[in-house]
């Protein structure tokens, strides 16, 4: 920027009347861009009622089938069934028949018994329960004791249910 001394020598004070030249011819231009962002702004508003339009248009010919226009109901022909029906408006139009062949019963399975004789804790040892596998006595590498709450309790192959539980109380 250089040195500007406007107005020293001859007391007129060019350079703001320069400035204000320019201001006034810009003002053309200063009009056309606000008016050319109102117009933006409206053309906005005008492509959204657009769009709103379309979908409009849309729905209403979806409406013109006659199958959109259809009540949808349900009937029995049967009454001694207590058995009702209903349809929502997505549900097709046409006419169902159902032929019920016989009505359901309550059942209930029940295991067969006797598949296992009855736990003697009292007079059962370990090694003789029926419990699917033989119970043996542990090797010399291996502890015959298992910990609950940090205590060790020690079992035989003679011992009974009633010896472990009371071992374990």
């Amino acid at each position: 920027m250089g040195l500007a001394l406007s107005g020293l020598a001859s007391g007129f004070d060019w350079k703001s009347i320069v400035d204000q030249l320019i201001e006034v011819s810009r003002a053309p231009q200063n009009r056309m861009r606000s008016e050319k962002s109102a117009l933006s702004t409206k053309t906005s508003a005008l492509n959204e009622v657009k769009g709103l339009l379309s979908s409009l248009k849309s729905s209403l010919s979806s409406l013109s089938s006659t199958e959109a226009l259809q009540k949808k109901s349900a009937t029995f022909r049967d009454t001694t069934t207590d058995w009702t029906a209903s349809a929502n408006v997505d549900a097709p139009s046409g006419t169902y028949q159902f032929t019920f062949v016989s009505e359901a019963s309550a059942a209930k399975l029940t295991g067969a018994g006797g598949i296992a004789t009855p736990l003697d804790p009292e007079n059962t040892p370990l090694s003789s329960l029926p419990v699917g596998r033989t119970i043996t006595a542990g090797n010399s590498d291996l502890p015959k004791f298992f910990t609950v709450e940090g205590v060790q309790i020690s079992i035989n192959t003679t011992d009974t249910l009633n010896d472990v539980l009371a071992n374990i109380m």
